[in-house]
């Protein structure tokens, strides 16, 4: 059982900013406050330096990125990314199954889907971005995700092409086709070419996906009107992991509601999934585990991750 002794010994080791020792203390079974105390008093800022590294990650996976972005500097010191919803994937995907990432972003979704449903199972992972395109490229290689189909072309409601604005090298993740997503005043890098969902995902996939991943940074209402006729042929049992960003979505003419309106249609359920970026989200992770997705029928007024599913339950 760790003691305040122990943990200030802890804290002595790492006083020189060792990156791999502080890793290891934050993975270790210490108190979650020494933790915190760590992570907080040596300045996350200072942490998150321009670093390239590959480690091991919570599921057994291996991960390659950099701690200057916010989802490599957290696979990096916590050995994962969206902890609750990384949880909710590892529990729903079995051998066999077909999972469909939209926003690949840099292959976290898919590399931990690749794991649970082996050769015999499917992914399509859909991402825009020509630099984060590499990246996910370069996590399925070191994975040998050979289940995996990598698809460079950003899900969008028409056929065309549409300029791309990225995101900080503080997270990559922001990268959008929606210049409104930006918090920062950025100028389109590249033009990509965009596709309906129902063109980029093969049709004899359909009936057989049983989770899909959309994150797409403000986009969500154009990704939704791109998937009619795959949406009407699902199987009972599929569900979606959705982020849906309102301040986005009102400043593009939309309502957060017109996004699951579809869904609705369909018999599907909303349920809201803990997600947070904070790392004290993450400490409580590590010593209570995740929280349930929860029965969801309140207005969407901010960002938040759900879950949607037929399944008619206060729990997911």
């Amino acid at each position: 059982m760790p003691t305040l002794s122990s943990d200030l010994e802890a804290v002595a080791r790492i006083a020189n900013l060792d990156f791999s020792a502080l890793r290891r203390v934050l993975r270790s079974n210490l108190q979650r406050e020494t933790k915190a105390f760590l992570w907080h008093v040596l300045n996350y800022k200072r942490l998150s330096q321009d670093y390239t590294f590959k480690v091991k990650t919570r599921y057994d996976g291996w991960f390659f990125g950099n701690a200057n972005d916010s989802l490599g500097a957290m696979v990096y010191y916590f050995g994962m990314w969206e902890p609750a919803i990384s949880e909710y994937v590892a529990r729903s995907l079995r051998p066999g199954d077909v999972f469909i990432d939209v926003g690949a972003n840099q292959g976290w979704y898919t590399v931990l889907a690749s794991s649970l449903i082996g050769a015999a199972g499917r992914i399509v992972a859909i991402e825009a971005s020509s630099t984060i395109f590499q990246a996910l490229q370069r996590n399925c290689a070191i994975n040998r995700c050979s289940s995996a189909t990598l698809v460079h072309a950003g899900a969008w409601s028409t056929k065309g092409e549409a300029p791309l604005y990225p995101g900080p090298n503080s997270n990559m993740g922001q990268t959008s086709f929606c210049p409104e997503q930006m918090k920062h005043k950025s100028a389109a890098t590249e033009v990509v070419t965009v596709k309906p969902l129902d063109d980029l995902v093969p049709e004899e996939l359909w009936r057989d996906v049983r989770l899909v991943k959309i994150d797409v940074e403000g986009g969500e209402w154009e990704v939704v009107q791109g998937m009619g006729r795959m949406l009407a042929t699902l199987r009972e049992g599929v569900e979606f992991i959705l982020e849906v960003t309102p301040r986005v979505v009102w400043k593009r003419g939309h309502q957060a509601e017109e996004i699951l309106e579809p869904f609705r249609r369909q018999g599907f359920n909303v349920y809201r999934v803990p997600n947070e970026y904070e790392v004290d989200f993450y400490l409580d992770f590590i010593a209570q585990g995740a929280k349930k997705p929860a029965r969801y029928d309140e207005p969407i007024v901010e960002r938040c991750d759900l879950i949607l599913s037929r399944r008619d339950c206060a729990f997911l």
